[in-house]
């Protein structure tokens, strides 16, 4: 138990410290690739409404379910929830930004890079049950490779066509990477049924006291970053 408490342990802190890095360097890159710092203030400008948003898709779903020792609620409904908060947080960011005074392309990379986000929060879940069945090596192999791989498209894309074509090119292949990687593994290990409904509607419920707490943390850091970042 203790050698494989270490390296689960290993495993996701490789792969954090490498997603991270891939994240923190797309923003030097950007600063690189372009003469002026106009696409530059685009992606950070994204960053911060979809950090915001965000919040939504995570919902704090994933603390409950790797606390849920009794199995209250079964793999598919968590997945499930995690599904209806996703799409909720992109059609929230679409309703934020198109009451905004931002530009038209403003508002199509702020909306791609959400789907980027929502992806992360989708395979988030997937973890919560590699997690729970002490497979964090799945984590931090999906956290290195999707690391990458967003870092090399966002170079790439970004040097040959354009921010727009970057972020879309890295929400694509992280997405795929989901889909060839994260989503066999997960399926191996969940123990996936019907689900019900109700079951979904009371997990949120259940997950919604953390909620205001992180809505409060976040509104204040959104607050805060939008007034820089805000559309002229």
């Amino acid at each position: 138990m203790k050698e494989k408490l270490i390296k689960n342990t290993a495993w996701n802190s490789l792969g954090v410290m490498t997603y991270f890095a891939c994240q923190w360097l797309i923003t030097v890159i950007v600063v690189w690739l372009y003469d002026d710092y106009t696409n530059a203030g685009y992606l950070a400008l994204a960053m911060t409404i979809t950090n915001f948003f965000t919040m939504i898709a995570i919902y704090n779903v994933r603390v409950y379910q790797v606390s849920d020792i009794k199995e209250e609620f079964n793999d598919s409904e968590y997945v499930a929830a995690r599904i209806l908060t996703c799409v909720a947080s992109i059609l929230f960011c679409a309703a934020f930004i198109f009451i905004t005074d931002f530009t038209a392309m403003q508002r199509i990379i702020i909306i791609c890079y959400m789907v980027f986000r929502a992806n992360e929060a989708f395979i988030d879940v997937l973890h919560g049950i590699d997690q729970k069945n002490w497979r964090m090596d799945h984590v931090g192999v999906s956290s290195i490779a999707r690391g990458f791989a967003m870092l090399s498209a966002f170079a790439l894309l970004g040097w040959l066509f354009g921010l727009l074509s970057a972020i879309i090119g890295m929400a694509v292949i992280t997405i795929l990477i989901g889909l060839i990687y994260d989503l066999p593994k997960t399926k191996k290990l969940a123990r996936f049924s019907t689900y019900q409904g109700k079951q979904v509607l009371s997990l949120l419920k259940r997950c919604f006291p953390l909620f205001p707490l992180l809505f409060i943390f976040q509104f204040s850091k959104f607050r805060a970053s939008y007034s820089t970042h805000k559309p002229q």
